[in-house]
């Protein structure tokens, strides 16, 4: 609906100029008429770029409106993982760059950001049982466990593979580790079916948080190692780092 009040907008706007114009020539020739002629002469001067400029406008603007929406789908797609729904690594890191690179506004003090990576355990097993569709549907499963339990204002991706990942801005490492426990929890209270039984489905989640972090990839190096932490000592379990502190992990 909005789209169409655009068009109609924008075609009476043209229309509109165009028979201001229109008079605006010829306004002395028309002036110059006999009064009975001139009535007759302002009319066709409204009427003839009305007749040929408002279909015209109307599906230039309609044409432009098209081209507007398929623009933003486009958009919307180059930014979205086509299997979950979610941003894809690419999309996710630029937003996470672009927050970190806002600036503190005068007299806060430095914020803590966190950004959680989530893998999915054993997932080659459940391709090679299943095979990929029923891998793909696994995937889908986890993120949807995942989004139920986003927090408030986080963003969600999937970096490739079986892995996905969280930021979290101005976010204190005990949250963000609860958030990573909650989520863990959710992955592996989900009713996943695989050949008609369930099959049960597990996260190991690495959690690194830092004061004014400068990048997405410098998040990424110390919470991927914060994720193989996590499957080294069993998967299925949440090990959290803040830069500069000993890593910890929460069963």
């Amino acid at each position: 609906m909005a789209d169409w009040w655009h068009v109609a907008a924008a075609s009476a706007v043209g229309t509109l100029v165009c028979i201001l114009l229109s008079l605006l020539f010829d306004l002395d020739a028309v002036i110059a008429l006999p009064e009975d002629r001139r009535a007759t002469e302002l009319l066709n001067h409204a009427v003839v770029p009305f007749v040929i400029a408002f279909p015209n406008f109307l599906l230039a603007s309609w044409k432009i409106t098209q081209l507007r929406v398929a623009r933003r789908a486009l958009e919307v797609l180059a930014m979205t993982d086509g299997l979950t729904g979610t941003l894809n690594r690419r999309a996710f890191a630029c937003q996470v760059d672009e927050k970190l690179s806002r600036p503190l506004k005068g007299g806060r003090p430095a914020r803590v950001d966190a950004l959680m990576i989530i893998d999915v355990d054993h997932f080659k097993r459940v391709n090679d049982t299943f095979g990929h569709e029923v891998g793909d549907q696994a995937l889908q499963a986890v993120a949807s466990a995942v989004a139920t339990s986003l927090p408030p204002r986080a963003l969600f991706g999937r970096l490739g593979g079986e892995e996905f990942a969280i930021f979290m801005q101005n976010t204190e490492q005990s949250v963000a580790t609860l958030a990573a426990e909650k989520i863990r929890l959710a992955v592996a209270a989900c009713d996943f079916k695989a050949d008609g039984a369930i099959y049960p489905l597990s996260v190991s989640v690495g959690v690194a948080s830092a004061h004014d972090a400068h990048s997405f990839r410098d998040l990424y190096h110390h919470a991927d190692a914060c994720l193989y932490a996590a499957k080294d000592d069993g998967r299925n379990r949440v090990v959290a780092r803040h830069l500069g502190e000993r890593m910890h992990a929460v069963a």
